[in-house]
């Protein structure tokens, strides 16, 4: 599977979000941002940002999240954060850069 149709997965992913989260913000980073994306070996980056994570703990998150990906043959790497929580990550945590160098899709 080439880069194209890893493009029309993350598409779809993010269609499938919008009737369980009213307001939300998809960042993709990692090697797929940075050009180093190779098919068969990379994962896909997102992070996930929503008001709609507020009363969910992280494992209900997660499964939220990763639901979403059930017959999108990728592998995928995916973080849920409210915005309160995105405004406290450390610049020292590898989340930030992916804040600094990721692209939001929607």
């Amino acid at each position: 599977m080439g880069k194209k149709q890893a493009e029309k997965y993350i598409k779809e992913y993010i269609a499938r979000l919008k009737p369980g989260l009213s307001s939300y913000k998809v960042i993709l980073y990692g090697s797929f941002i940075k050009g180093a994306y190779k098919p068969g070996e990379s994962d896909i980056d997102l992070l996930v940002i929503s008001k709609g994570f507020t009363n969910m703990d992280d494992d209900e998150r997660l499964d939220f999240l990763y639901k979403n990906t059930v017959g999108l043959p990728l592998d995928w790497h995916i973080y849920g954060f409210t915005p309160d929580e995105i405004k406290k990550i450390s610049p020292l945590n590898t989340l930030s850069e992916a804040l600094r160098t990721g692209k939001q899709l929607n």
